[in-house]
């Protein structure tokens, strides 16, 4: 009940934060509504909790997979930007592609789930590539990326977490 009770207010506290903070106001009204969008979010939260049937298992040193993120976030904001003056200046269209890449995905266990989530979260913050799937059967993923001549091979778009 204690671990329940400190999920619930943690997520509570968590997103009314966020929410004071996006609205930069301490009006009445706005923290009423920040409060009641809270507390759905936070009912949603734990609806999704209860119903997981999976673990999730994370290594703390899979942190380390951040550090180039900041990077590799301008690089390809420059990239697609870039690409985007070509476009309007009708000097190069720009056709995204999806492109499979080899990617052992692992099993079911918590650990390979967690390695997953990180790989599709990381991969897809740089703004050329989205990681659509990672499939276990065929040990591929299939990414989209926007600008797909200038970003390199694709099996470098893809965060591999070991």
């Amino acid at each position: 009940m204690k671990r329940r009770l400190a999920f619930v207010l943690g997520w509570w506290t968590s997103l009314f934060v966020i929410w004071l903070l996006l609205t930069d106001s301490l009006d009445g009204i706005q923290v009423g509504v920040g409060a009641a969008a809270a507390a759905i979010a936070t009912l949603a939260a734990e609806v999704v909790r209860r119903r997981s049937t999976g673990r999730f298992e994370p290594d703390p040193r899979w942190a380390t997979h951040l550090l180039p993120m900041p990077l590799l976030i301008l690089r390809d904001c420059v990239l697609v930007l870039w690409a985007l003056v070509l476009h309007l200046l009708r000097v190069r269209r720009v056709r995204g592609e999806f492109r499979r890449v080899p990617y052992e995905a692992g099993g079911e266990e918590p650990r390979s789930a967690a390695a997953r989530a990180l790989v599709i979260t990381l991969s897809s913050l740089p703004p050329n590539t989205y990681v659509v799937d990672l499939d276990t059967d065929s040990s591929e993923a299939l990414v989209h990326q926007l600008v797909p001549r200038f970003s390199g091979a694709p099996e470098r778009a893809i965060v591999r977490v070991e």
